[in-house]
């Protein structure tokens, strides 16, 4: 019988409900996702991927990437300070390769517009300028050893190709 004394009591049943739903309400996290594939030197990224990361203004959240899944979670008031926000999102992560048993790390600052996380699939092409047929290719971005492109399903985003 002692097992069911607290059930007794309807006020005991009524603040415990009471407190713990009121406790869930603001611990509500949202998790955004987005199909996303990075592509770098005409290779899909399947690892390698290191501190993965969006900016915005000074707010860093950290996302979790897989081939084809790019996911990160907001609490309310990043939310709502990420929609507020006029500036642009930044993508930002390192890159590490092996070229000959040497390892080679590579720091990326992608930009991105807020829209095309809402979009149904976004492609990333990165292209090295330390590689010889980019350098011949494609112009760097200024002050970078990189250049980019976006792929959407209303369009891409190209940069101009040298001749």
């Amino acid at each position: 019988m002692w097992r069911y004394r607290i059930w007794r009591n309807p006020v005991k049943i009524f603040s415990a409900v009471f407190i713990l739903s009121f406790g869930f309400s603001f611990a509500q996290d949202f998790t955004q996702r987005v199909n996303m594939i990075v592509v770098i030197d005409n290779n899909v990224v399947v690892g390698g991927i290191m501190s993965p990361q969006l900016v915005v203004a000074r707010m860093k959240l950290p996302v979790r990437y897989e081939p084809g899944n790019l996911s990160f979670v907001m609490s309310e008031l990043q939310k709502k300070a990420f929609n507020t926000d006029s500036s642009k999102v930044y993508f930002d992560f390192y890159y590490n390769e092996f070229i000959k048993r040497k390892e080679y790390s590579h720091h990326y600052k992608i930009v991105l517009e807020k829209k095309w996380l809402d979009l149904s699939f976004l492609v990333l092409r990165i292209y090295n300028m330390n590689k010889k047929w980019n350098r011949k290719t494609y112009n760097s971005l200024d002050g970078e050893s990189y250049t980019y492109e976006m792929d959407t399903p209303f369009g891409s985003v190209n940069r101009i190709r040298k001749k």
